[in-house]
């Protein structure tokens, strides 16, 4: 009587020096089974105003433009114009103009913003917003945007100045 042939693996065996011995047959990757990052996908970065929220970043619409560029499996990381978090995605499906991308929970990371003060002039607060919209200048009272896209606080002040002297008030 013969034994059947079984393609049950042996248990591992630790060997002299304590490591395990494989316990199935492991088939090395063949040159054309592996392959630098940039051939099987792609990675994208692009930065978004802060008010975004997780949700929107995985609405089609959103990525409607870049849909025929996108690859299945690209990754995308976003970040917020303030710092406040930082999001990495993964392109799920593509077809035509439609691109479903993915931003699990545990990729969103929320980070701390950045604590730069305020300046409070006169009625008006000078802000930094991010890189997108940079240093923006508040009527405070109102709300209402009076200029945004200072490169810089200095240029957010002169700015102000200028308004003010244009209706006789100054900035001391």
């Amino acid at each position: 009587m013969t034994k059947a042939k079984t393609t049950k693996s042996a248990p591992t065996n630790p060997t002299s020096e304590g490591t395990p011995t494989p316990t199935r047959e492991i088939n090395a990757l063949r040159p054309g089974d592996i392959k630098p990052v940039g051939q099987i996908n792609n990675s994208w970065e692009t930065i978004l105003p802060a008010d975004y929220t997780r949700e929107e970043l995985e609405d089609p619409r959103l990525w409607g433009f870049m849909a025929p560029r996108f690859r299945e499996m690209d990754s995308i990381r976003v970040s917020a114009d303030d710092c406040s978090w930082t999001a990495f995605g993964v392109v799920h499906q593509v077809v035509g103009s439609d691109a479903s991308v993915k931003f699990p929970k545990q990729w969103y990371l929320e980070l701390s913003p950045r604590s730069e003060s305020e300046l409070d002039i006169n009625g008006h607060l000078i802000r930094n917003c991010g890189r997108i919209r940079k240093y923006v200048i508040f009527k405070k009272g109102t709300g209402n945007i009076i200029k945004e896209g200072c490169a810089n606080q200095m240029e957010a002040i002169q700015y102000l100045n200028d308004h003010l002297k244009s209706h006789n008030r100054r900035v001391a």
